[in-house]
Parts: structure tokens; sequence; C-alpha cells
């Protein structure tokens, strides 16, 4: 006859052991609130139960209580179980945002896995063929859109019933709003709400453009929610492919707004031949700069577009997606800009060829978001210069 059991004990003579343990795990991250409080209540009832008087009894039925339940709990807390590890980064938008968020979760694919809208997903894959990849879910929201009565349009949103943490750094409470409903029992941690504001607000703004604060850049911030090593991320990007000879020089003239792209592409090009091979690139639905005809373009998209860009020395794009791609696939990359502060979205490596009338802090240009076309873009001799002067390696 056993003389001293533990209630647990008992309680798992009539029921299978591992039926029970694969239920307190299965439940665990979401009651972990609760357990520190469960203990004692449980005693205090079991006591009660026993009626239990002296100080004895009383420390007695509280050991029986707990019995293997403590060392139990023990385990799950050693194997991770009362603290979910993984997480989702939250990334709905556009091309280059999805880019920014796969370039983290590449870090730790295993742990991190990511968000974004499934128009995205082949390109993603093809950008990371061949390296370990991220587990990627499809997020399509009504309200990602160029037209603006789609603002608080979710859509359908599914409902994703994972026990993690969902990340998000855009500071719009629409994804946050979004998160939560597709992932109910999911912790929703979101920052950026400074820097979204200050984009909209030139009071908020003031003191990031006058340089008195600093801008966050969204590949810091990704890398510091995620809890990834910023030192592994530039050295991630520091890998680049051989340089050719003569040089091959791609040239990416896609941008979602017009406004966005670089008017001097045809004089570019002209100079640039001079010394090296180029090639024009754009996405399907593109429009082209003056000067620039169709037959002078390859439109590429997936596979084609990652295969010329791994196969060049160097790349020069707008301030779009295809920034971001290039970056990612390790090419070495210059970005001509002129409506928008481009130290929040420059990936490592990048080098920035800037107008003189580039805004600083977080508020772009009253035309960012437009198709009208403006002066004060640098010379293509500027573009030039920077691109015989990369040093980055």
């Amino acid at each position: 006859m056993t003389r001293v059991s533990s209630i647990s004990s008992h309680r798992l003579q009539l029921f299978s052991r591992q039926q029970f343990e694969r239920a307190v795990v299965s439940s665990a991250p979401r009651a972990m609130p609760w357990l520190q409080l469960l203990g004692p209540v449980r005693g205090h009832a079991f006591c009660h139960l026993g009626h239990a008087q002296l100080l004895r009894e009383i420390c007695g039925g509280l050991t029986a209580s707990e019995g293997k339940l403590r060392g139990m709990s023990g385990n799950l807390h050693n194997r991770g179980y009362m603290q979910s590890k993984s997480s989702i980064l939250f990334e709905p938008w556009n091309m280059g945002d999805a880019v920014m968020a796969l370039a983290i979760a590449l870090q730790d694919p295993t742990r991190l896995s990511l968000a974004c809208n499934s128009k995205w997903h082949e390109l993603l894959r093809c950008a990371a063929h061949g390296m370990d990849m991220p587990k990627f879910l499809s997020v399509d929201l009504g309200y990602i859109s160029r037209n603006k009565d789609g603002y608080l349009k979710f859509g359908d949103l599914p409902k994703i019933y994972d026990n993690t943490t969902v990340l998000s750094i855009r500071g719009d409470v629409r994804d946050y709003y979004a998160a939560k409903k597709m992932f109910p029992n999911s912790q929703i941690r979101a920052n950026g709400w400074l820097s979204f504001l200050a984009k909209r607000s030139t009071l908020i703004d003031f003191p990031f453009a006058r340089g008195w604060a600093p801008v966050r850049n969204r590949y810091r911030a990704w890398a510091l929610m995620a809890n990834i090593k910023w030192a592994d991320v530039e050295r991630f990007y520091q890998q680049k492919g051989p340089l050719t000879t003569p040089r091959s020089v791609v040239i990416h003239v896609g941008a979602q707004w017009r406004s966005r792209q670089y008017p001097h592409v045809a004089e570019l090009v002209e100079n640039l031949k001079k010394t090296s091979n180029v090639q024009v690139v754009a996405g399907p639905g593109n429009l082209l700069p003056d000067g620039i005809r169709d037959s002078d373009v390859s439109r590429l998209v997936n596979y084609d577009l990652v295969n010329v860009l791994q196969s060049s020395s160097y790349v020069i794009t707008n301030d779009s997606g295809p920034m971001h791609l290039a970056a990612l696939l390790r090419c070495r990359t210059l970005v001509v800009t002129r409506q928008a502060a481009i130290q929040e979205w420059l990936p490592p490596t990048v080098v920035a060829v800037e107008s003189k009338d580039a805004p600083k802090g977080y508020m772009p240009n009253s035309v960012h978001l437009s198709d009208r076309v403006s002066g004060g873009w640098p010379s293509s001799e500027e573009v030039i210069k920077s691109l015989d002067s990369y040093t980055v390696d």
C-alpha cells in the first residue's frame, strides 16, 4: 500500500499520462498568466476538502496538491512551452514592405513567419531560393490600395488560432485591428505610432526634419522587434556577388507612383553605355519615363527578374520595391530619390543619390503619392559619379 501519494499521482492513474501532457502543452501558452494563481487556489480547496486543521496538515495538503504537476510545470518552462518563442511579422502592404520583413525573417526562419499579401509570395520565394525560408501566411486586406475609397475596407479576414506573438512596426491602427481579428489567440505587439503620425503632421515631424531627433530605420525596427541582432543583418547584406568586366548595370524604372520615378533615365542610359553594359527593366504595368520606349525595356517578374538582378554588377532603382529586392539579393544597389525621406527606408549597404530638395524626417513631399513629375532630381552625371565611387563592399 502507498502511504504517501500526491493527488496528481492519483489523477494520472485514471487516464493516459501522454494525453494529459499533450493537453497541458497545448493550453499552456494561453493559460500561462493564471498558472501561478491556480496552484494556491487548488491547494486551499484540497485542504478544505480534507478538513485540514493543523499547520502540518495544511502544508502536507499543499505539497500533495502540487505533486507531479510542479515537476511537469518546470519541464514545460525548460522546454519553452510556457512562453511562445515563435513570432509572425505582420506586413500586409506593398512589395518593398514585404521584402523588408522577409529580410529579417530569413535571419531566423524556424522562429519567424511572415504574414503578407499573397501576390508577393511567389516573388519572395524566388528571392529566398536556396535559403531556409520562413512560413508564409496570406493577408489580403481591402484597404491596401491606391483607391482612397477603400480606406476602411478590411475584406474577409481568416481566423488563425495559433498561440504566438504577432509583430507590426507600421503604426497603422488598421493593421493592429486586422491582426487582432486574424489572430484572436495571439499577443499583438505593435509600434511605429510616432513615425506614422509624423508622416501626416508637420508639427510632429518638426524635430525629425530639423535633425534634432533620429529617424527610425524600418530594417532596424524590424530587427529590434523580432529580437534579431543588427550585426547579423548587416553581415547578410554585405555578401556581394562577383563584378563583371565590362560592368553590367541594370536600371529598374518601376515605381508605384510616377512622382517617384527618375525622369532622366534616357540620358543616364546613353551616358552609361559608353563604359557599361546596360539593361533597362520594368514591371508589367509600370509607366515608362520620357525618352524610354517599350522596345527598350524588359518587363520581368519573379524568377526572370531575380535572375537579371543577380547577374548584374550594379542595380540603379527608384525609391520603390525593386530597391529592397535588389538589396535583399545582395546586389550593389543605388537608389535615386527626390520625394521621400529615404533614411527611414534605406536598406543596409544601399547608396542613396539624393536630391538637395529631398525632405528629411518622416514627412514626404506633397506630391509623393501622385503621378505628377517634378524637377529637382539629381543629374545623370551625379548618378554615374556615385556609381563609380561605390565602396560599400
